[in-house]
């Protein structure tokens, strides 16, 4: 005789409650709508909705970050559709100027939220330096999608990237790196060369001449290196036309 399992604790699963509530008509309706749809109990698809809905908050800040991310998107992309119902039939993902004009919509939708003063916290004032820093946020979040992991189906990027394949070749996603290791490179070549400090103001116009010379070569050697060595890597950075940031 084989061995029994273990002793019954004695404890069960919870049972549902009993809970009376009153429903405004059409609501009834919808829920029993769906219900008859779904082959389910009443009470099944009115629990399946609140736990539904109680979950939606941590969701929609897991996706987004919080709620009111997760709305300013909602008016961003309604400001989009009024756009592009202005533009028909031409569609602004396929048509320059008519992208041009929802950019503007898209811009004048969120500048109209724009704060009223500036809290100093670290942040630099120099525009230049802002620019870049926000352009290489932006870089880097087109990188992640472009480079979403197949094996990753779950993943928001991975979702992303299959939704908008038709697109993901025109962010110049590789062209920050090229940069920054082109820079290094440069600097690296430079001091091997004895190029990093310049001539005086007390040499001669020959010196300077041979030392520009120099350079110039020095910064041709490093940019076809370093092109050279991102194309072995799969990250052709030719392709990139036209920096879109």
């Amino acid at each position: 005789m084989g061995k029994r399992g273990p002793k019954p604790s004695g404890q069960k699963p919870a049972a549902a409650e009993v809970f009376s509530i009153r429903l405004r008509p059409n609501l009834r309706s919808m829920l029993e709508e769906i219900a008859e749809r779904e082959g389910r109990k009443l009470s099944e698809v009115i629990n399946t909705k609140l736990a539904s809905a109680l979950g939606e908050p941590l969701e929609i800040e897991r996706r987004f970050g919080s709620l009111e991310n997760f709305r300013i998107m909602q008016i961003l992309g309604i400001a989009i559709d009024r756009a592009q119902d202005a533009l028909s039939p031409r569609s602004w993902l396929n048509d320059r100027e008519a992208f041009d004009f929802v950019v503007q919509t898209f811009n004048a939708a969120i500048a109209a939220i724009r704060p009223v003063k500036t809290e100093r916290r670290g942040r630099s004032n120099d525009p230049s330096e802002n620019y870049r820093a926000s352009a290489g946020i932006a870089r880097s979040v087109w990188k992640d999608i472009v480079e979403a992991d197949d094996t990753r189906p779950f993943s928001k990027f991975r979702n992303i990237n299959a939704d908008i394949s038709t697109l993901l070749g025109r962010p110049t996603v590789h062209r920050g790196e090229y940069e920054e290791r082109r820079y290094e490179r440069e600097n690296a070549l430079a001091a091997a060369q004895g190029l990093l400090d310049w001539p005086s103001d007390s040499d001669d116009a020959s010196t300077w001449k041979e030392w520009g010379q120099k350079r110039a070569a020095m910064i041709q050697q490093a940019s076809r290196e370093i092109e050279n060595e991102m194309i072995e890597e799969g990250k052709d950075p030719r392709l990139d036309l036209e920096d879109t940031f």
